[in-house]
């Protein structure tokens, strides 16, 4: 009687652990993609940050800059492997990746994440290293109608802006000059070694500080770390007091901290918690991103992008730029929930049944 009583309860048990698989498999099996509700917007940002890019293409063959042999896409956004304004290393896949303006979409998507919404106010500071990518980002923000307080820097790592005489503070004043963009850049940096050019030649450095201050842009020139990083969160909080967002893309030193500070584990979009608001490092090396998470005020990191890329379903180092309109951030996955709620409930009923058999076994002996 005992082994009958055994194999029945077994007979349950596998009915029970199958049913709940045969669930999870369904409701894997009929889940469905719909386009997100802020789509058109996702679309619009995607559309301006490819308009922008085509213009800066468009002006460099005008003018004779040309394009870069590395520049396989023909976009205009890859620059040189090494030049006199280059910073630091790059990999050319990244940069290359980097090119596509559905990026605009993902930082969309990481708005609405971070419920930032029309009218907010958000701080973008940018190197030269990634010039597509701070176009998507401004094209993401003027799309959403943000206000913007704008911070950018000279130096660039390999394939980045690092053209001298057309530097990504170039690139951004002639689309602002075009009025593809609205928001005037505010402030800007030599970038590089401490912020400040120190690892750049005096007659380099020289045409590209007259070009600063010859136009309406303050130009930022601090050799005290600390001071700059001081002064730059003030600049920011005057010019947005109700701070929603802080965005950084490339390694820019003012953002990251010294010693790459914030390098390692903060990527894309970046809420304030209480682990990461506690930095390890000492006041003296933290950059913008650990001060304003320490401020609750999330930040997006835009380096890391063979992981952002792998994240969104972006193709990393593809043959061609993809079309407006592929990535997943396009799209939200619907799951139906009928599903596992049959399965829940008669998974209640097994329980429910099994505990009063036991009962009454308990009861009769």
């Amino acid at each position: 009687m005992k082994k009958k009583d055994q194999a029945y309860k077994t007979l349950i048990l596998l009915f029970w652990a199958l049913m709940l698989l045969l669930s999870v498999f369904i409701t894997f099996k009929t889940t469905s993609q719909e386009k997100n509700d802020y789509y058109d917007k996702q679309i619009e940002a995607s559309n301006l940050a490819l308009d922008a890019m085509n213009k800066i293409k468009e002006y460099k063959i005008s003018s004779g800059i040309g394009l870069s042999k590395d520049d396989n896409y023909e976009c205009g956004m890859i620059g040189e492997r090494y030049t006199f304004i280059t910073t630091t290393m790059g990999l050319l896949e990244a940069k290359r990746t980097s090119c596509n303006p559905n990026f605009a979409a993902m930082i969309i998507d990481m708005f609405r994440n971070a419920n930032v919404r029309e009218g907010d106010e958000v701080a973008i500071v940018t190197s030269g290293s990634f010039p597509a990518l701070n176009i998507s980002v401004t094209a993401a923000c003027q799309v959403m109608n943000l206000k913007v307080c704008y911070m950018a820097s000279i130096g660039a790592s390999s394939y980045g802006a690092n053209n001298l005489d057309f530097t990504y503070f170039d690139m951004y004043q002639y689309l602002y000059q075009e009025h593809i963009f609205k928001y005037p850049l505010n402030y800007v940096s030599l970038g590089g070694g401490n912020d400040t050019g120190n690892d750049m030649e005096e007659d380099v450095k020289k045409p590209i500080i007259e070009r600063i201050k010859a136009s309406n842009v303050t130009f930022i020139h601090e050799d005290d770390y600390e001071t700059n990083v001081k002064k730059r969160k003030e600049y920011i909080l005057k010019a947005c007091p109700n701070l929603k967002l802080f965005i950084n893309v490339g390694g820019s030193l003012v953002s990251m901290g010294r010693d790459e500070a914030s390098f390692i584990d903060k990527k894309g979009l970046v809420m304030p918690n209480y682990l990461n608001r506690i930095s390890n490092y000492s006041r003296d090396k933290l950059g913008l991103i650990d001060i304003f998470l320490e401020m609750n005020v999330p930040i997006i990191q835009i380096l890391n992008i063979k992981g952002l890329a792998l994240q969104y379903g972006i193709s990393y180092n593809p043959t061609e730029i993809p079309s407006i309109g592929s990535g997943d951030m396009y799209y939200q996955t619907n799951y139906n929930l009928m599903i596992p709620i049959i399965g829940l409930v008669v998974s209640v009923g097994i329980l429910v049944f099994y505990l009063l058999e036991k009962f009454r076994k308990k009861e009769r002996g």
